[in-house]
């Protein structure tokens, strides 16, 4: 597995540089989808959390924040964007710091795809979530999943869903977001449902798959 650190990091996304997702506009909608479903306070873990941007979006919606990374440098970096408990750890082997039934809301964005053993991470997020709480992940398929080398695992959304039904998730939603529909799909929702939440796209036509699963 290629290392996760600075120069990593500023390749991030085909060279762009890890630091532009800092202003991403996803992670306000991920948080109006969140609201919506019912969850818009209480704990919330952003695992992979990276530079801590979204933990700053989400300290600001009111949450209480907690992040772990495989990365120190990343953790090091996340310390001075957000407020969050956070912690260095690789979750594809090493349990969770927290104790079971913890947290309201996990998040794991552009993280499962790289993760060794994703089974041992998602038993773990299984265990933290309270009863009814809710795992959140974003994860790239098609061309954008080819774009990243350390990428090792593909999770189109049967797949992911039937993943996440065997470990006792129920899925409130999921879906492809993304691609060259997004736009235009964006329209017809904002003109029909007037909000852009669950933007999905046709089947194999996204980058990214998002999926909300709730804890039973």
């Amino acid at each position: 597995m290629i290392k996760i650190d600075d120069k990593y990091f500023a390749e991030y996304g085909g060279g762009t540089g890890y630091e532009k997702q800092r202003e991403n506009p996803t992670f306000d909608k991920r948080l109006k989808e969140l609201t919506f479903l019912g969850y818009k306070k209480g704990k919330l873990l952003d695992a992979g959390c990276a530079f801590g941007f979204f933990l700053a979006k989400a300290e600001k919606a009111g949450f209480q924040t907690f992040g772990v990374d495989i990365s120190q440098f990343a953790i090091n970096k996340a310390r001075k964007n957000c407020e969050a408990k956070l912690f260095q750890l690789d979750i594809s082997k090493e349990k969770l710091p927290f104790q079971s039934n913890f947290f309201d809301v996990v998040t794991m964005f552009d993280t499962l795809e790289h993760l060794e053993n994703y089974s041992f991470s998602l038993k773990e997020v299984w265990r933290v979530l309270k009863k009814g709480g809710v795992l959140h992940i974003h994860t790239p398929v098609g061309e954008r999943w080819t774009q990243d080398p350390t990428h090792i695992n593909y999770f189109p959304a049967k797949i992911l869903k039937l993943i996440l039904e065997g470990n006792k998730f129920k899925i409130l939603r999921i879906g492809e977001e993304g691609g060259r529909f997004q736009n235009l799909f964006g329209v017809l929702r904002l003109i029909i449902k007037r909000n852009t939440l669950f933007n999905f796209v046709p089947k194999n036509t996204g980058s990214f798959v998002s999926c909300y699963a709730k804890k039973v």
